[in-house]
């Protein structure tokens, strides 16, 4: 007999999905560039559908920190899928960055817009008895307002008595009046061009462009770094990685001890060697200038 550990339950169409995606491997950084260069040169549809592909884990990974919005996995990883195929689309592959971190905005954006959408929805007044509960509240608010004072206005009780309702009705009532959306496609007071609430929202998501620019800047001030560390000798560079660059930076009276130094040597030798990586890094500064004033202008 089969015990109910070992019993097998049917997939849904979400555990199918996510199947489906992990069976597609990670690309490399050479597979992902000789793709976008097929897909941007060419219009390799291959090449294009192989990127999506290669990149849906990575939409569902993302997806899954949206889930306590009140929207289903399944419909943020469809709106996900969306931004994905977008930035695949725009894809430049001779900026130098990978496609996940310039796909990342996208694939955001797209969450956030839809998680919107959905949140604007209200579920209540929608049915003809919601509609006469609400209708009803706002002429008793009225009436008590009227006769008996803002106060009692607004008391779910007095209100209920005056309806002959439930105060717990009455309450998410007057709940839902105070807390109801307001749509965000509403025309801003006093604009000529049509603005609406939504173009007065600021996104602080750095745009694309700002998050290849970005990775364009951190990819050259780590070439540079290396190709400093590549001038100075065996010792220096040990002390640079062991007091600069690692987790838990070592002391200088561990590395004299390593090469047999004392500790004021080691830290002369640790001196000298930032003054090296100080003036690559300066060269590497006035070339990262240069990059990002072309990528302005070509932008």
């Amino acid at each position: 007999m089969q015990t109910p550990a070992a019993r097998s339950f049917p997939k849904t169409a979400l555990d199918q999905y996510l199947a489906e995606a992990g069976r597609h491997s990670v690309l490399s950084r050479e597979e992902e560039r000789e793709l976008a260069l097929r897909w941007a040169e060419g219009g390799d549809r291959q090449a294009f559908e192989h990127l999506v592909r290669s990149n849906l884990r990575f939409v569902v990974k993302v997806a899954a920190g949206y889930r306590n919005r009140g929207v289903p996995l399944e419909d943020l990883i469809q709106e996900g899928n969306l931004g994905l195929i977008q930035a695949v689309e725009k894809f430049d592959p001779d900026r130098g960055v990978r496609l996940l971190t310039y796909a990342l905005w996208w694939i955001k954006a797209y969450l956030r817009k839809y998680i919107m959408r959905q949140s604007s929805v209200v579920k209540f007044g929608t049915t003809r008895a919601h509609r006469k509960m609400l209708s009803n509240v706002g002429m008793a608010q009225r009436h008590l307002a009227r006769y008996s004072g803002p106060d009692d206005a607004k008391d779910p009780e007095k209100i209920a008595c005056l309806l002959d309702v439930d105060p717990e009705s009455v309450s998410e009532v007057l709940w839902f009046r105070a807390t109801r959306d307001r749509s965000l496609n509403v025309p801003v007071s006093g604009e000529v061009d049509d603005v609406e609430i939504l173009d007065r929202i600021p996104d602080t998501e750095p745009l694309p462009d700002a998050v290849v620019e970005a990775a364009d800047s951190a990819r050259i001030a780590s070439e540079a770094v290396g190709k400093a560390l590549e001038r100075l000798d065996e010792r220096e560079r040990t002390i640079i990685q062991g007091r600069l660059l690692a987790d838990e930076p070592e002391t200088l009276q561990n590395l004299g001890i390593r090469y047999g130094v004392s500790r004021e040597r080691a830290r002369q030798i640790e001196q000298k060697a930032k003054n090296r990586l100080r003036r690559v890094l300066v060269s590497a500064h006035r070339a990262l200038d240069e990059s990002s004033e072309d990528f302005r202008s070509a932008a």
